[in-house]
């Protein structure tokens, strides 16, 4: 492996990874470093001279790739699409007199709070409820979480978790504490 040039008026030494704050190049975790400590940042992070050839993702790309960067702008449309979709079907049917229309209040209270998790979570299945309202579910990876957004901080909440790591809950969860932690678990287990 080769390392890019270094002049003779830097000072130029090996640590280990461990000790290297965020830069660029894609370091395994065993890999040392190569640091020219002469060349501090401000916030005192090291500057670091990658090597040039790699064959794993390291801290240049973090957790993310390219693949895990596609994969959530990809969940990101898929999470509009069922916003949009939903939206469009509350509106046909309050135009065929058969539910009310959906308050634009709730639906983009229930766009504020799950937006969040738009890249995290595959999108969820949304159905227009009564009185303007709207639910929002996931049924995957053993967990139910189900979101009903009935007003502004009106929501109530239905979490099971056949794996027993999140409490069942039933109930109002006005602020969505219960709601996020379940969605927050559900986004770090693997499919």
């Amino acid at each position: 492996m080769s390392y890019a040039e270094t002049s003779e008026t830097s000072t130029w030494r090996t640590i280990p990874r461990s000790r290297v704050g965020v830069g660029g190049g894609a370091i395994a975790p065993h890999q040392p470093v190569i640091v020219n400590i002469s060349n501090v940042s401000h916030n005192n992070v090291y500057r670091f001279m990658a090597p040039v050839a790699t064959t794993a993702p390291g801290i240049a790309l973090g957790t993310n790739t390219p693949g895990t960067f596609i994969t959530g702008m990809r969940r990101s449309r898929e999470f509009l699409d069922a916003f949009v979709s939903a939206v469009s079907l509350a509106t046909e049917m309050a135009a065929a007199d058969e539910a009310d229309p959906p308050s634009m209040e709730i639906w983009q209270n229930a766009w504020d709070a799950l937006a969040f998790f738009q890249t995290k979570l595959p999108a969820p299945l949304l159905t227009p409820l009564q009185l303007g309202g709207l639910s929002a579910e996931w049924h995957e990876r053993g967990m139910n979480i189900e979101v009903r957004f009935r007003g502004a901080e009106n929501a109530f909440v239905v979490i099971q978790d056949a794996r027993k790591e999140v409490p069942e809950f039933l109930g109002p969860d006005p602020k969505l504490i219960r709601a996020r932690g379940a969605l927050e678990k559900l986004s770090a287990r693997p499919f």
